[in-house]
């Protein structure tokens, strides 16, 4: 930790001696050090095992909610119809 303490005022140097090549090159080396993460998090298998329990997750969401659907509209005409013969 000290080692890259004493570092810092040699990387700031370089960067006031050559700011904006020297920016680009750390921002193209970010960027692809990002690609290759989120690339190798795709990748893993946990990662695709969350994305297929999603996938069923929802089509078991999405069915619940088609029959909560068709139970109420049974019990409005339930209800309907009721109050018809009350009435």
């Amino acid at each position: 930790m000290i080692e890259k303490a004493r570092e810092v005022p040699d990387v700031v140097g370089q960067l006031a001696s050559d700011p904006r090549g020297r920016v680009s090159r750390m921002y193209r080396d970010l960027a692809d050090r990002g690609e290759r993460i989120v690339s190798g998090v795709r990748r893993s298998a946990p990662t695709r095992r969350a994305v297929d329990q999603v996938g069923s997750a929802r089509s078991r969401v999405k069915a619940a909610v088609t029959s909560v659907g068709r139970v109420v509209e049974a019990t409005a005409a339930a209800s309907r119809n009721a109050a018809r013969k009350i009435g």
